[in-house]
């Protein structure tokens, strides 16, 4: 919410904490409640989704500039889904996929698939009762090409993890049980072994919730089950940052103002901070890492004026490279974020030299060389190699 139309903002913030609104929405004819967040494309703008609005009053999937530019990319339905409150995410074919909570055929939510034109492809309607129900979260891009991703309700009530193909087929790869975790809002993230990892509010051990994963060859197991203090019911995706560790925040309001926590490789847990309020409660987005290494998030309430916080969480985590996309066949354009760039000398792709041309000193483009392989993308720079966290997919 807020803004002049109490319908939602685009805002950017700087690295020194500076606010400048973008876009303000305005209810209708165009989209509000813009819940989702903002994925970076490969045409150098912003995609994102609002929950409602747009003709049908079902929620949009727009497009932002740098700039401010807004344009309204579809406009739901209701039988193509409604209620988008995840971010689309572009895929290594260039075009975006995403989920509505809501609508379809029976109801119980949908995927699609979306060119950055607006060409849109309905891919399923779920129906609840035989492949779950009501997606919140983000799909991920599997190492298969596939989407994996998750819905909070389903035959048992808890919700599932599934896996789609491009051309719609699904298949359910875990109903949860209650004891094994119940209700995973946030959608699954990959991690640098190939597996998915995820979060429940609900269930498990205690009954607060739950850290899992699900291998390569779909095994689920719980990593965390969370207790009723000091901090329980993650709502949030888990990020894997620069240190090859996962990290998340907890939520649960009234019994606490929410959590950082950090999930070592190997399962390790340990608490990192405790909202106090005064700072922000309620973490309810999911962090992001910068590509200095600082993680930065979203808090739903606390602070001064008690409407949430913009926080940086400096853990002195290494700095790192993005890759846009992260994935594609050999001569393709790839887009690198960071820092301090226009000292780079050499671009390596798993170890093979890449051409590549220097935009400004945080984003570079360079080609997929003949011969690279799945991998790390590495930048030489005089100070020290700057490496992804990605492993970038060559697309055969």
């Amino acid at each position: 919410m807020g803004g002049h139309f109490n319908s939602g903002t685009v805002f950017m913030f700087t690295n020194t904490g500076q606010l400048s609104v973008l876009a303000e929405f305005d209810s209708q004819p165009h989209g509000y409640y813009p819940n989702s967040g903002l994925v970076l494309a490969s045409d150098g703008t912003f995609y994102g989704t609002t929950s409602g609005g747009g003709p049908s009053f079902c929620g949009t999937v727009f497009n932002v500039t740098s700039n401010g530019q807004v344009r309204f990319v579809h406009d739901f339905t209701c039988a193509d889904g409604s209620d988008p409150n995840a971010i689309p995410i572009q895929a290594s074919d260039g075009k975006l996929y995403g989920t509505a909570t809501y609508g379809g055929d029976f109801n119980c939510g949908t995927v699609y698939k979306l060119t950055q034109s607006g060409q849109f492809t309905l891919l399923h309607s779920f129906d609840c009762l035989n492949d779950g129900g009501h997606p919140s979260g983000p799909l991920s891009e599997g190492t298969d090409g596939a989407f994996y991703g998750t819905t909070y309700d389903g035959a048992a009530g808890y919700g599932t993890v599934f896996r789609l193909t491009t051309t719609g087929k699904i298949r359910v790869l875990h109903v949860f049980s209650f004891d094994d975790g119940a209700r995973p809002w946030a959608g699954l993230s990959l991690g640098s072994d190939g597996a998915l990892y995820g979060t429940t509010s609900d269930g498990g051990l205690y009954g607060y919730g739950v850290v899992f994963r699900v291998s390569n060859n779909n095994t689920f197991q719980v990593l965390h089950s969370f207790d009723q203090l000091p901090a329980p019911n993650p709502i949030s995706a888990l990020v894997q940052a620069s240190n090859g560790s996962f990290y998340g925040t907890t939520s649960s309001i009234p019994n606490s103002n929410g959590s950082i926590y950090q999930l070592a490789p190997g399962g390790g847990y340990s608490d990192l901070h405790f909202f106090d309020g005064t700072h922000g409660a309620g973490p309810l987005s999911t962090l992001v890492q910068h590509t200095t290494g600082v993680l930065y998030g979203q808090t739903f309430i606390g602070g001064t004026h008690s409407n949430g916080t913009f926080f940086k969480f400096d853990l002195g985590l290494p700095a790192f490279i993005s890759l846009v996309p992260a994935a594609g066949r050999v001569g393709s354009s790839i887009h690198i974020i960071g820092q301090g760039l226009t000292g780079a000398t050499a671009v390596r792709f798993n170890g093979v030299p890449a051409r590549f041309r220097i935009l400004s000193d945080t984003s570079l483009v360079t080609l997929v060389p003949n011969g690279a392989g799945t991998g790390a993308v590495s930048v030489v720079l005089p100070t020290g190699n700057l490496k992804s966290i990605q492993k970038f997919r060559v697309i055969p």
